[in-house]
């Protein structure tokens, strides 16, 4: 079957979420994606759906991994979890998700949320401005979260999210004063 290239899976992964050598099994979402896309194609899928069917497991994944750490509350992992959250800024659920992490990490830290919840009601857009964003920028405060720190590869989140054209999250990054 010819697929148009706009439908294709990416010629390479991103490996910002691997952590040594180049072995598949550490990028579980590029084996996820070729597993689902070698499947789909097998039996005629299209490829669009394949993608879309794709992002809605990553999406559900995420939501209950996160639903999982908000119920652990464990301080440490709640902050990377803010932190990957804030990386995927330009993504409702992502939007919504950071929130309520950040409400936690306030009330672990003795402060009232300043969402407070409500962030489930209001528009993507509106999400976006003051004074919700605030609310992320005490949470990072009271953690000292450090949005600037590099990886391994001296890859910082704003650098990576400038290089994918991430607008949604290099706005972020500089009302959170990175």
């Amino acid at each position: 079957m010819s697929v148009k290239k706009s439908d294709q899976i990416p010629d390479e992964f991103a490996r910002r979420s691997q952590k040594r050598g180049n072995c598949p099994i550490a990028s579980r979402k590029s084996c996820q994606l070729a597993m689902l896309w070698s499947m789909g194609m097998q039996n005629g899928l299209n490829p669009k759906s394949i993608k879309t069917f794709y992002k809605m497991t990553t999406t559900a994944i995420r939501m209950e991994g996160v639903g999982l750490a908000l119920r652990d509350d464990n301080p440490k992992f709640l902050v990377r979890v803010l932190k990957a959250l804030i990386s995927k800024w330009d993504r409702p659920d992502c939007r919504r998700l950071a929130y309520r992490v950040a409400d936690r990490l306030m009330e672990l830290h003795g402060v009232l949320p300043v969402s407070n919840g409500i962030t489930d009601a209001i528009s993507h857009q509106e999400l976006g401005k003051a004074p919700y964003v605030d609310s992320i920028g005490l949470a990072v405060r009271l953690c000292t979260l450090d949005l600037k720190a590099e990886d391994s590869d001296g890859m910082s989140m704003l650098k990576y999210a400038k290089d994918n054209n991430n607008t949604e999250v290099v706005k972020l990054l500089r009302k959170l004063g990175v």
